[in-house]
């Protein structure tokens, strides 16, 4: 166990100036109880500091609707930590361009990216935002920092990926990421919506394969390692495999937390509903050596894919890591697996 995580996402709002369907975060709805202020922000900062953390990512909500984001980013620096930024790029404007490009060690400015048109844009993130977003993409860009595009696969996107990546390539941002939909949060009201089915799925991944291709390693993400997994799953004879079974679990408990605006630390992002204790009324340094649920995290590295029943015969599991836990948490079983993959679907 590490003394302290090397990334803390902090997540300094829950206010939000869209209603995305597929939101992990209940971003703009709340959680029923104040967000932390700038002043308890600030003594998180310190707090981190003390703890050691090496980098922060500045996320919420959307953190650029906060008048004071730039002070928690001041005093992050100040303390030593590298900073980060998870945002829409709406509200991204010269003074706040000028602002990012002077801060020392600036990391990765995550920009969410869901289509490559108006249309397939605002299906999921509201009307008159695709053309404001990509004028923030571009003031970034212009600017010299280092953007990524994460975009989310749904049903309502998925059959625009080679315009979002082309898109993505034509903005000149350093890389995109095709991650897999979430169904937690705002998201689970939707999942219907937009979870793909089996089928779906795996002719998304024959798109994926022809922009791999084309495109390299500027493209990877969740959905683009699941497309290659399922490849070399299908490459491999039945029982045929190169290595023992994979450990299970991420970085989430383990590398990285997130805490939430109202100053909760859970696992992850997509695990708002996980509670491990308080920043500041329980301390940081105590709910990352003690809470019950970090501990059941970092137990996972105990585990291999062979101790899940739906992955323990699969060829690939020396090459899996058994899923995302906080889809298998979604679902009620934290050591569970094989939601949302084809393989385990049935394909075998």
């Amino acid at each position: 166990m590490l003394s302290a995580p090397i990334v803390v996402s902090i997540a300094i709002t829950s206010r939000c100036n869209l209603r995305c369907l597929h939101c992990s975060a209940s971003a703009g709805e709340g959680l029923g109880v104040p967000d932390l202020g700038r002043e308890e922000w600030l003594e998180v900062i310190r707090e981190l500091a003390r703890s050691h953390v090496f980098e922060i990512v500045l996320t919420g909500g959307e953190p650029l609707m906060v008048p004071w984001w730039v002070d928690i980013v001041k005093e992050a620096v100040r303390a030593g930590m590298r900073c980060s930024l998870n945002t829409n790029a709406l509200m991204v404007t010269e003074a706040v361009v000028s602002v990012l490009r002077d801060i020392p060690g600036l990391g990765l400015i995550t920009v969410s990216f869901d289509g490559d048109d108006r249309d397939s844009y605002e299906s999921l993130r509201g009307q008159g935002t695709f053309e404001r977003a990509v004028a923030g993409i571009k003031k970034l860009v212009n600017a010299g920092l280092r953007v990524r595009l994460f975009t989310v696969v749904s049903r309502l996107n998925v059959g625009r990926l080679h315009g979002i990546v082309e898109n993505a390539k034509e903005l000149g941002v350093d890389s995109i990421a095709l991650n897999c939909f979430c169904p937690v949060s705002v998201g689970k009201r939707h999942e219907a919506k937009l979870s793909l089915s089996t089928d779906e799925e795996v002719r998304a991944y024959q798109v994926v394969y022809a922009l791999r291709e084309t495109f390299g390693s500027f493209l990877d993400g969740s959905f683009v390692s699941r497309a290659l997994l399922y490849k070399k799953w299908e490459e491999r004879h039945q029982g045929e495999r190169l290595g023992p079974p994979a450990r299970l679990g991420c970085g989430a408990g383990w590398t990285t937390v997130s805490i939430r605006p109202d100053g909760e630390i859970v696992p992850c992002d997509m695990m708002w509903d996980a509670p491990c204790g308080h920043v500041l009324r329980d301390g940081f340094a105590k709910v990352w050596r003690s809470s019950e649920l970090l501990g059941r995290m970092r137990s996972l590295r105990n585990m291999t894919t062979a101790d899940i029943e739906v992955c323990r015969r699969c060829r690939v599991n020396d090459l899996c890591s058994g899923g995302c836990r906080a889809v298998a948490w979604a679902h009620g079983d934290l050591f569970g697996g094989g939601h949302g993959c084809p393989i385990a679907a049935g394909v075998y």
